[in-house]
């Protein structure tokens, strides 16, 4: 309308809805029929916004309702699995042979679902992180070594790295995830360490494995993608670990070794030091 290239338009046209094909033509000039017609389209488009807005909250509330029951039962699933579990694991370490320390292996992976299911559940709940100062150290000795003697893990943290910022349960969890992940995959030895760079606190843990598969190389960290190729695991165990890395304001990356094997990053920040009254 009015351009350079083409007579001035007789009609300007209004659209009576976002994205829509309606339209509504209107005497081009400004007397006070062509204002009135403009005012009158406006009012045409916002009643039909609002229409199309109380058409649209049912199905809201309706979609709404249902992640709010599928949370639920995610959280539910999660706790209530913990129990039983932990009765059946420790059945199983009484009893002799084989047989049950390889049904232990299962249970163990139960238990990790199960812990990423209420992960998964307290992230959707939006639920923050407590941040406060955390010992790695204390982090890493939760850990549980592993059972077959097959894969040696390594800790090498010294005593001297500064405190973290983070939320203790959250850290437990990827921490965990990472090693559980690293010793599914390892040959060997699977080692953790922990240095301090410009960027922060960096706790790493590697492993002599394979390495991570390029076709997924860039799709590592997305839900239900198996990092490796491996046929375990649900795929879900790094997506949750990125995802509480997030919520504690930190990252997780992953890398391929040169000699082989994977090694994932956690960047942290460091707790500020608090001055000792004299």
């Amino acid at each position: 309308h009015a351009s350079e290239v083409m007579p001035s338009a007789d009609y300007a046209f209004v659209a009576l809805s976002p994205g829509g094909d309606d339209v509504l033509a209107l005497p081009a000039g400004e007397s006070a029929g062509a204002a009135a017609q403009a005012a009158l389209a406006r009012l045409w488009t916002q009643a039909r916004d609002r229409l199309t807005a109380e058409t649209e909250r049912p199905a809201r509330a309706k979609a709404e309702q249902r992640e709010s029951v599928r949370r639920a039962l995610v959280a539910a699933l999660g706790h209530d699995f913990r129990t039983p579990l932990t009765v059946l694991k420790a059945g199983l370490a009484e009893l002799e042979g084989d047989t049950p320390l390889r049904l232990g292996r299962e249970v163990d992976r139960i238990v990790r679902l199960s812990e990423d299911l209420i992960a998964a559940a307290r992230l959707d709940a939006g639920q923050a992180a407590r941040i406060e100062p955390v010992d790695l150290i204390d982090i890493v000795a939760t850990l549980a070594p592993p059972t077959d003697g097959a894969v040696t893990l390594l800790t090498r943290i010294p005593n001297d790295r500064p405190l973290v910022r983070a939320d203790p349960v959250m850290l437990v969890h990827v921490v965990g995830n990472l090693v559980d992940n690293a010793l599914r995959h390892a040959r060997q030895e699977v080692a953790i360490t922990a240095r301090l760079i410009d960027a922060g606190v960096e706790l790493t843990v590697r492993d002599d494995g394979d390495g991570i598969a390029p076709a997924v190389r860039d799709r590592l960290f997305d839900p239900l993608v198996a990092g490796r190729g491996a046929t375990e695991g649900s795929g879900l165990g790094l997506a949750i670990a990125r995802d509480l890395a997030r919520a504690m304001d930190a990252t997780l990356s992953a890398t391929t070794m040169e000699d082989g094997g994977a090694c994932f990053a956690l960047l942290l920040q460091p707790a500020p030091m608090r001055a000792i009254e004299p």
